[in-house]
């Protein structure tokens, strides 16, 4: 729906950048606290698309350019250096924060909050027969809260499948080198990595 053409973008940049993220379902969802404050949850949806649209964007060039150059450990050295501080100038540019959470961290510095986490299980245990995780958002007293599922694609499986299988054994030491705490991988195609978080001030 609002998130459709955030589908179709590079696999080796998506794997590497956002843990492959590949929200393709259909339908958004938005709960609010029942506060009463007249909000338009679509917008938000919206808004989320474009500006993960945006990071993509601005990293997809530099990044195949690593990955053409150093291959998958060029790739996750350059992403290691240059992801955070550009996720930072996006989140100053639109006033919102931006982050990539999961249950099983790369980087612990992005260890999710307890609304995150609260998501990131309901996604991993949808109710049998229901539907599929999709993007949402969650309104509290001061802030809007955006969350989309990150799935596993195939070229993921180069960073975050199985290690000595999936993952070379020279770029699972570079992923070690770099994230030395990493829980990142034995991954499967189409399983959950994570989710998207972003967090908009109540009154934009």
């Amino acid at each position: 729906m609002y998130f459709k053409y955030f589908t179709i973008i590079s696999g080796f940049v998506i794997f590497i950048f956002s843990s492959c993220t590949n929200p393709t379902r259909e339908q958004a969802t938005s709960q609010s606290d029942g506060s009463g404050t007249p909000v338009i949850e679509e917008s938000y949806l919206r808004k989320g698309g474009e500006i993960t649209g945006t990071v993509f964007k601005n990293m997809s060039g530099k990044l195949k350019n690593a990955m053409e150059v150093g291959g998958v450990s060029g790739a996750i050295e350059y992403c290691n250096l240059a992801a955070s501080p550009l996720v930072d100038s996006l989140s100053r540019a639109h006033s919102v924060s931006i982050k990539r959470t999961s249950s099983k961290l790369r980087n612990p510095e992005n260890a999710p909050s307890t609304l995150e986490m609260a998501v990131i299980k309901e996604y991993l245990n949808p109710d049998p027969g229901g539907e599929l995780p999709s993007p949402k958002v969650v309104i509290d007293q001061h802030q809007i809260h955006y969350y989309a599922p990150i799935f596993l694609m195939d070229n993921c499986l180069k960073c975050h499948g199985g290690v000595s299988q999936d993952i070379a054994d020279a770029d699972y030491t570079v992923i070690k080198r770099l994230y030395p705490e990493d829980q990142a991988v034995g991954f499967k195609t189409g399983e959950l990595r994570g989710i998207w978080s972003l967090t908009f001030p109540r009154d934009k």
